[in-house]
């Protein structure tokens, strides 16, 4: 299985209401954290998992080169950035906790974020 969660408006507007602001994995995450709950129990995974697999730390995904930048994170802070960063432009996670986005860097203004998809009611077929 792969399990995705988007928590958000389709134009980019803020996620607040009062003194609520909900972003990045604060609002999504409960709501994988189920599914993926619920997939575990349903599916037995438990029975075929080797603990090795979770422990192994020595392979390193390689992503397919998009532009995307590995932004800093707040590991602890729901993924809030750490700082004004461009981060890294590579194809190859770093160790630290980071975000993949796709954007644009500015020299004062650090990384700015740009959408990459199109909502699925505006991608019509001719």
């Amino acid at each position: 299985y792969t399990v995705g969660v988007y928590v958000g408006f389709d134009d980019n507007d803020s996620m607040k209401k009062n003194g609520t602001h909900i972003s990045g994995s604060q609002g999504a995450l409960p709501i994988w954290s189920k599914i993926a709950e619920a997939l575990y129990s349903l599916e037995g995974v438990a029975d075929s998992l080797d603990p090795v697999d979770l422990a192994f730390d020595g392979i390193a995904l390689k992503y397919p080169d998009t532009g995307q930048y590995f932004i800093p994170v707040q590991h602890k802070n729901g993924g809030i950035r750490s700082r004004r960063s461009a981060g890294e432009r590579t194809v190859i996670q770093p160790n630290s906790p980071v975000a993949l986005e796709h954007g644009t860097v500015k020299k004062n203004s650090g990384f700015i974020a740009e959408r990459r998809f199109i909502p699925f009611w505006l991608n019509q077929q001719p």
